[in-house]
């Protein structure tokens, strides 16, 4: 009975706007995962980790979505899961859209779906948690590359070899941030200025495209060019906090050739470029993509 494992993932651009058709960019954190077990079974029966069993309602509600998704009773699930490890909760590194893509491979392990429709399944169930899901967290939890996503299609991104000497960290803001309210902060601005909300979100799908094509010209001022223009429009949105902001400051006087929030806002994770000389021994551990 092999570990199965669903890795992390840290958006690069493109928060808020890919729901309206914008284009975003998603890398895998292998430094976080969610480690998981299958095995045929007469039941269901969940195992946890002593640090996962906290989360036993949330799973089961999880699961429970999924039953009323495909119209099944209960005792449709005979597998017996141990779950290792998750990915944190709250942290804007995916653990819902994490748990949702375990819960839809779990499906898919009982024979209840079919492997071609994991992604949407998953998709699906992810809605409960952020109402109208784009379903960019979903394909970065299933991808090991850096992709490019836009109103579902996703493509692997052809990172330059001139880029060789950078790495990307992620750093936890020490606060959460709830995608709902922060959706819903995005959604007002609309209402109060639309000229303003367009032109925004216009900006964050154009910080993709630069970023994307910083990547594969070996452009490292795009690379940078994207993350400042990002930077500024979660701004505008008023999704930063005074803790972030001093983040940022923080990592920008180590050296940090630049640095953006990752996820919703108000909190999560930031990440942060850098050329891998200058990167400080105390955020080796912090690391997630090295080109």
């Amino acid at each position: 009975m092999a570990s199965n494992y669903i890795f992390s993932k840290v958006i690069l651009s493109g928060e808020h706007s890919v729901l309206r058709g914008g284009g975003a960019i998603v890398a895998p954190n292998k430094n976080y995962a969610f480690e998981y077990k299958l095995e045929k079974s007469t039941e269901f029966k969940l195992n946890y980790a002593d640090d996962v069993k906290k989360y036993e309602i949330l799973f089961l509600g999880t699961f429970e979505r999924g039953l009323e998704l495909l119209g099944l009773k209960d005792d449709s699930l005979k597998v017996t899961v141990d779950i290792k490890s998750i990915v944190p909760l709250g942290s804007g590194l995916g653990g819902s859209a994490a748990l949702c893509v375990f819960v839809a491979k779990v499906f898919n392990f009982c024979g209840l779906i079919d492997e071609r429709i994991v992604f949407s399944f998953a998709h699906s169930i992810e809605n409960m948690f952020h109402g109208k899901s784009s379903g960019l967290d979903i394909a970065g939890c299933m991808s090991d590359q850096v992709i490019f996503y836009k109103e579902g299609d996703l493509s692997s991104i052809n990172i330059s070899p001139k880029l060789k000497g950078l790495v990307f960290t992620v750093h936890e803001s020490g606060e959460s941030g709830d995608t709902k309210s922060c959706i819903k902060k995005v959604l007002e601005l609309k209402k109060q200025n639309l000229e303003l909300f367009q032109r925004l979100d216009k900006e964050m799908s154009h910080s993709s495209q630069e970023l994307k094509i910083g990547f594969e010209t070996g452009d490292v001022d795009l690379l940078v060019k994207s993350f400042e223009k990002t930077k500024s429009v979660f701004a505008a949105w008023g999704l930063e906090t005074e803790k972030i902001k001093n983040i940022y400051k923080n990592l920008s006087d180590k050296n940090a050739l630049a640095s953006r929030l990752s996820g919703s806002g108000m909190g999560g994770a930031l990440v942060a470029l850098w050329k891998k000389e200058s990167l400080p021994s105390e955020f080796s551990d912090s690391v997630f993509l090295e080109l």
